[in-house]
């Protein structure tokens, strides 16, 4: 049978494609005394999100370890004439005390190995890193450069986002996030039914948002709060 014209129709999905032939009047085609209609399988297309995020990670970490690298530079003349070793202390400060190369020089401290100031002062002294910043900001003396570099360090390492132009701690709900958090768990285990109940929750507001604490010390304190207060409880 010859077809002068003829209808070509696709259902195209994600994992398929089925197609038709017809003639004007909608009758199949026939092709060696075959209907002219069928559907092809493939699998389904994968994004490349997963490529991409690492992608971006590896981009960010070297972006990250290049401005430390300026930092270092700009800093390093000062900072020698006082502190050869500082950098170096730096560098190897994840390693035991054995594995480090010139360990007598660099001393057994992370930051500081002077006879008069060691870590165990600066942390006394500077709870968070945050103390530090505030403190550089706040005294009009001219400070160590060390103390200055760990500043700068820490704001172009971490340099955070902008998403929020507004954040006030005030609009912040325990009570509401905490329903939020029960709404998720009831979704996604509705059969077990998970509920999370909260005592004290004031004292909960308080580890979170006391400025005065350094971070070690809230999660201590939050541990403690949650093996006595804070518990789930399922109805099955």
């Amino acid at each position: 049978m010859k077809v002068k014209e003829y209808f070509l129709g696709l259902d195209i999905g994600t994992t398929s494609v089925g197609y038709a032939v017809t003639d004007t009047d909608y009758n199949l085609v026939k092709f060696k005394g075959d209907d002219l209609w069928g559907i092809r399988l493939f699998e389904q297309a994968q994004t490349a999100q997963n490529r991409r995020v690492l992608r971006n990670a590896r981009r960010r970490r070297e972006r990250q370890k290049q401005r430390i690298a300026w930092l270092q530079e700009v800093f390093d003349a000062e900072i020698s004439k006082t502190d050869p070793g500082f950098f170096q202390r730096l560098k190897e400060s994840k390693f035991r005390p054995e594995d480090k190369e010139n360990s007598e020089m660099i001393g057994r401290y992370t930051l500081f190995n002077d006879a008069d100031y060691t870590d165990s002062n600066f942390h006394e002294e500077y709870k968070t890193i945050y103390h530090l910043r505030k403190a550089l900001i706040d005294d009009t003396c001219a400070a160590d450069a060390r103390l200055v570099y760990l500043a700068i360090h820490h704001i172009m390492k971490k340099r955070g986002h902008f998403i929020f132009s507004k954040f006030d701690t005030e609009e912040i709900s325990l009570d509401g996030a905490i329903d939020e958090l029960n709404t998720a768990l009831e979704n996604e285990y509705p059969e077990e039914g998970y509920v999370l109940f909260i005592e004290n929750s004031e004292d909960l507001n308080k580890i979170l948002f006391d400025s005065a604490s350094s971070i070690t010390e809230r999660k201590r304190a939050l541990k403690e709060l949650f093996q006595r207060f804070i518990s789930f409880k399922c109805y099955c």
